[in-house]
């Protein structure tokens, strides 16, 4: 890990030799577009995941976990759609193409506009975003002012 100062990592929050503190924990929720919401009756829960294109970003993993924290037995890996940035991800479940898992820290803007849905439940990532610096770095004055500004930026 190489840095001067500070920095803040998504991760699952292991940095040997450096002082970290989470600031937040990441959340996965399913997102789509609100006419795919309900023309696959998500309001209404989990019983209509066999009939939804998955759109994966990243490691189907993710979606593996999510489907077995909501007690489904879905296979996601059937019916999906894989692209290869989350920006894209997220732009296919705004038209209408699928349902996407995605980070809530980043879609809450486009789920107040309304072009995203999040009808189903939401998980915890495992991961996090932490504000990391080199042990002994977290006395300096310096590392203390930002990270106050950076969590009152939160």
């Amino acid at each position: 890990m190489l840095f001067s100062d500070a920095a803040i990592f998504y991760s699952e929050g292991h940095y040997p030799n450096h002082y970290s503190e989470r600031l937040f924990s990441g959340v996965r929720t399913p997102v789509c577009s609100p006419e795919y919401a309900k023309r696959f009756k998500l309001d209404q829960g989990i019983q209509h995941l066999d009939d939804v294109r998955f759109i994966h970003s990243g490691d189907i993993t993710a979606w593996q976990r999510w489907l077995y924290e909501a007690q489904s037995d879905t296979n996601c890996a059937l019916q999906c759609d894989y692209y290869s940035d989350n920006r894209l991800a997220m732009d296919a479940a705004i038209l209408s193409m699928g349902l996407a898992l995605g980070r809530l820290e980043f879609m809450t803007p486009q789920i107040e506009q309304g072009l995203l849905v999040a009808p189903l439940m939401s998980i915890e990532s495992g991961k996090g975003y932490d504000l990391v610096c080199p042990k002994g770095m977290e006395q300096r004055t310096k590392f203390q002012v930002f990270a106050q500004w950076v969590k009152q930026q939160l």
